[in-house]
């Protein structure tokens, strides 16, 4: 059958994730239910994503720790309104430090699956699949490192808000081109796109750090 769309899988991992909230407060006053159609279906779902190689376990794994309130400081932080630079980005309010320690739970995901959270439009999971990418890059040999480089480059367009740059230019494109070719980052420092101009910037940091401010 057809793959269920990417909000779809969303809003239903959001809907299950507040029926166990739900479940839970009936648990703690000491209430007992039997199964439900309601836990059926969310059976029903975990086979589905396992079947279909989603990521779901990453996107559950973040909706169970979104905190709203945060979501919009964070939401009015990173201009999401109409118009603005971050115009249409969705937050779940989930901490940095947060994320960097799932990153290395989720280390040893596929990067077809760290590819599809980067497409995301939700603005933790596309980071989370930043810091997972970084820590692959540093332990894969040559080969694996370029293919890393060019699946960064290839989603340019989705790594498109000041902190994903920041938190992971330095250490995937900086770290490909260090003490060589300049001429992408040349290419990158030129592009219509503030983010691509942004990572142009950013990955020079790598060799700056080193003492390197003119390879």
């Amino acid at each position: 059958g057809n793959l269920m769309a990417d909000k779809d899988i969303r809003r239903l991992v959001e809907a299950i994730v507040d029926y166990l909230e739900w479940e839970k407060t009936i648990k703690a006053n000491g209430a007992h239910r039997p199964v439900t159609r309601d836990s059926l279906i969310l059976i029903d779902f975990l086979r589905f994503a396992a079947r279909n190689e989603l990521v779901w376990e990453e996107m559950f794994t973040l909706h169970t720790l979104k905190d709203r309130e945060k979501a919009k400081t964070l939401q009015r932080f990173f201009k999401t309104g109409p118009g603005e630079y971050g115009e249409g980005d969705f937050f779940l309010g989930i901490p940095v430090p947060r994320l960097r320690k799932l990153s290395k739970e989720c280390g040893e995901t596929d990067l077809g699956e760290v590819e599809a959270l980067i497409e995301s439009s939700v603005h933790e999971e596309r980071l989370l699949a930043l810091l997972i990418l970084i820590r692959k890059y540093n332990r894969e040999d040559e080969a694996g490192k370029k293919r890393i480089y060019g699946l960064y480059l290839k989603n340019t367009p989705t790594i498109n808000s000041w902190d994903l740059v920041d938190l992971s230019a330095e250490h995937i494109v900086g770290a490909w081109l260090a003490g060589g070719n300049r001429e992408k980052l040349y290419r990158l420092a030129k592009s219509k796109s503030l983010w691509e101009r942004r990572i142009a910037i950013v990955a020079t940091f790598h060799d700056i750090k080193r003492g390197r401010p003119d390879h």
